[in-house]
């Protein structure tokens, strides 16, 4: 008497895991048609599957390998399994698992259903499901899944009967790979093998950036209509100066927003100017908003002096310092603060951002400069977009003793450094202060010396003085500096 034949659908009327389960004893044979498979459902039938005396798996229209290896750890619904941290140990029982057991053949079209069959050596029992399901855990019911499964379970001698003989066809018609068998084999092995942690780096580098890998395509960021690649910015950029130009105005049009954080000297400025200088060939309003020791930096490019030198490009933005912010009348500069139409700007440029924080609300509620920002400048008036320069918060930092360099360098790090600061005129040579995110505390270390070395001493002007010594030729000395002494001249010497 034929049993009748069961509908699994992963959810209120059965799932394929748990009849494969119930079916699997010692010395069956296990043949399934899936185009893809999981570890994650191997491990959770790999009890079962340890009794089974062959594997065979039939992979269908199979032209890209891509789909089938990338699929082997799970995809997004297996999340809740990939986090048990054990990838490593189910890819390495799952191979030692198909090297005994399984053989793959490869079919040259497509097959729009899957089959699991399981017959039994020692008894005419069969289990034939037929369906949607892949050997996935989603496909098996293992986990939720996002799909609605159609299978059609049969335990009669006649229908699994066809249906097996149906699959013998199909394996006689496949390719029997090897090449696959071993590229399978090979994937897994890169899944549990351990990783240099340079490896690891790298992955994690691809993984953040691969959205982005190879979309710098200067045609299609940038419109060249606007005559950017002639003006004087860009020819003064280097090759990662206009990189980084390309990726921030790409970055600008799609997120109305950019952070440049290069480390200091790498050309901030520049590239923030050939963003703008972008725009301003858009006929857009620029803003830059700047601390008011750097505002110099900034008007420089804007006026008619001979020490600007990209008056050729004429910008034409303006600029207002970080305080400005708060507040509502006076002058800042040519500007008049209390008429200044702040919503009418399509870009901002925000310099030293780091320095422009999230301010806490004030008990008498006036604005904040972050308030401001937001409602007065971003969110009202026309759409504006945003550009922030910052630096990475790293120093490496040799003896300071100008009580210049040690007031800007005390303004752009952290209060916390204050005292460690204090002894920066007093390193010794090759010594430097490490401080910053790259450091978990602030280090002292010491330079590796030079071969060779610089003439670089400072001068022993006490042993000179206390000494005989010819006067020197001031004029030969200052001839040789400036390589214009001619070869047969005796050489200067100039004393230490």
């Amino acid at each position: 008497m034929n049993k009748p034949l069961n509908i699994l659908d992963n959810k209120s009327l059965g799932n394929v895991v748990s009849e494969l389960k119930g079916s699997i004893s010692s010395g069956c044979t296990l043949s399934v048609i899936s185009s893809l498979f999981s570890l994650y459902a191997y491990d959770d039938l790999k009890r079962e599957l340890s009794k089974i005396s062959k594997f065979k798996l039939i992979v269908p229209c199979y032209g890209d390998k891509e789909d089938f290896l990338k699929n082997l750890s799970g995809n997004h619904l297996d999340r809740r399994l990939r986090n048990r941290l054990d990838v490593t140990r189910v890819a390495r029982e799952c191979a030692e698992w198909l090297k005994q057991k399984c053989e793959v053949r490869e079919l040259p079209s497509s097959v729009h259903q899957n089959l699991i069959h399981l017959s039994h050596a020692s008894s005419d029992e069969h289990l034939a499901i037929v369906g949607s399901s892949s050997f996935t855990t989603d496909g098996l019911g293992i986990v939720p899944s996002e799909s609605h499964h159609m299978n059609t379970c049969f335990r009669s001698s006649d229908e699994a009967h066809s249906l097996i003989k149906w699959f013998d066809e199909l394996w006689a018609s496949g390719k029997n790979s090897n090449d696959f068998e071993a590229i399978l084999q090979e994937t897994l092995s890169l899944i549990y093998t351990d990783k240099t942690p340079q490896q690891i780096y790298f992955l994690t580098l691809f993984n953040i950036f691969r959205d982005f890998i190879g979309e710098l395509d200067e045609d299609k960021i940038i419109k060249t209509q606007t005559g950017i690649k002639s003006t004087q910015v860009w020819q003064k950029l280097y090759k990662f100066q206009r990189d980084v130009v390309l990726g921030a105005i790409d970055k600008i049009e799609r997120y109305n927003s950019c952070i440049i954080a290069d480390s200091v000297g790498l050309g901030k400025t520049f590239e923030a100017l050939a963003v703008i200088k972008y725009y301003e060939l858009r006929n857009d309003r620029v803003l830059v908003l700047c601390p008011k020791k750097l505002r110099e930096n900034w008007t420089l490019y804007t006026v008619n002096d001979k020490r600007n030198i990209l008056a050729s490009d004429r910008f034409n933005y303006d600029i207002l310092n970080h305080t400005d912010l708060t507040r509502v009348r006076g002058m800042s500069g040519e500007i008049n603060l209390e008429t200044l139409n702040w919503g009418n700007y399509d870009l901002i440029v925000i310099d030293e951002s780091h320095n422009f924080r999230n301010n806490p609300p004030r008990k008498d509620d006036s604005l904040t400069r972050y308030s401001k920002l937001m409602n007065e400048i971003i969110k009202a008036g026309v759409k504006t977009k945003v550009l922030m320069l910052s630096q990475c918060n790293s120093f490496v930092v040799h003896r300071l003793q100008n009580p210049e360099d040690l007031r800007y360098f005390r303004e752009i790090v952290p209060g916390i450094y204050g005292q460690l600061l204090e002894q920066l005129p007093a390193l010794a040579p090759r010594s430097a202060l490490v401080l910053g995110e790259c450091v978990q505390a602030p280090a002292l270390v010491e330079m590796r010396e030079v071969d060779p070395a610089p003439r670089s001493k400072n001068p022993q002007f006490f042993k000179s003085w206390s000494t005989d010594s010819k006067t020197p030729d001031i004029e030969k000395i200052c001839a040789k500096w400036e390589n214009n002494v001619d070869k047969g001249d005796d050489e200067v010497e100039v004393s230490e």
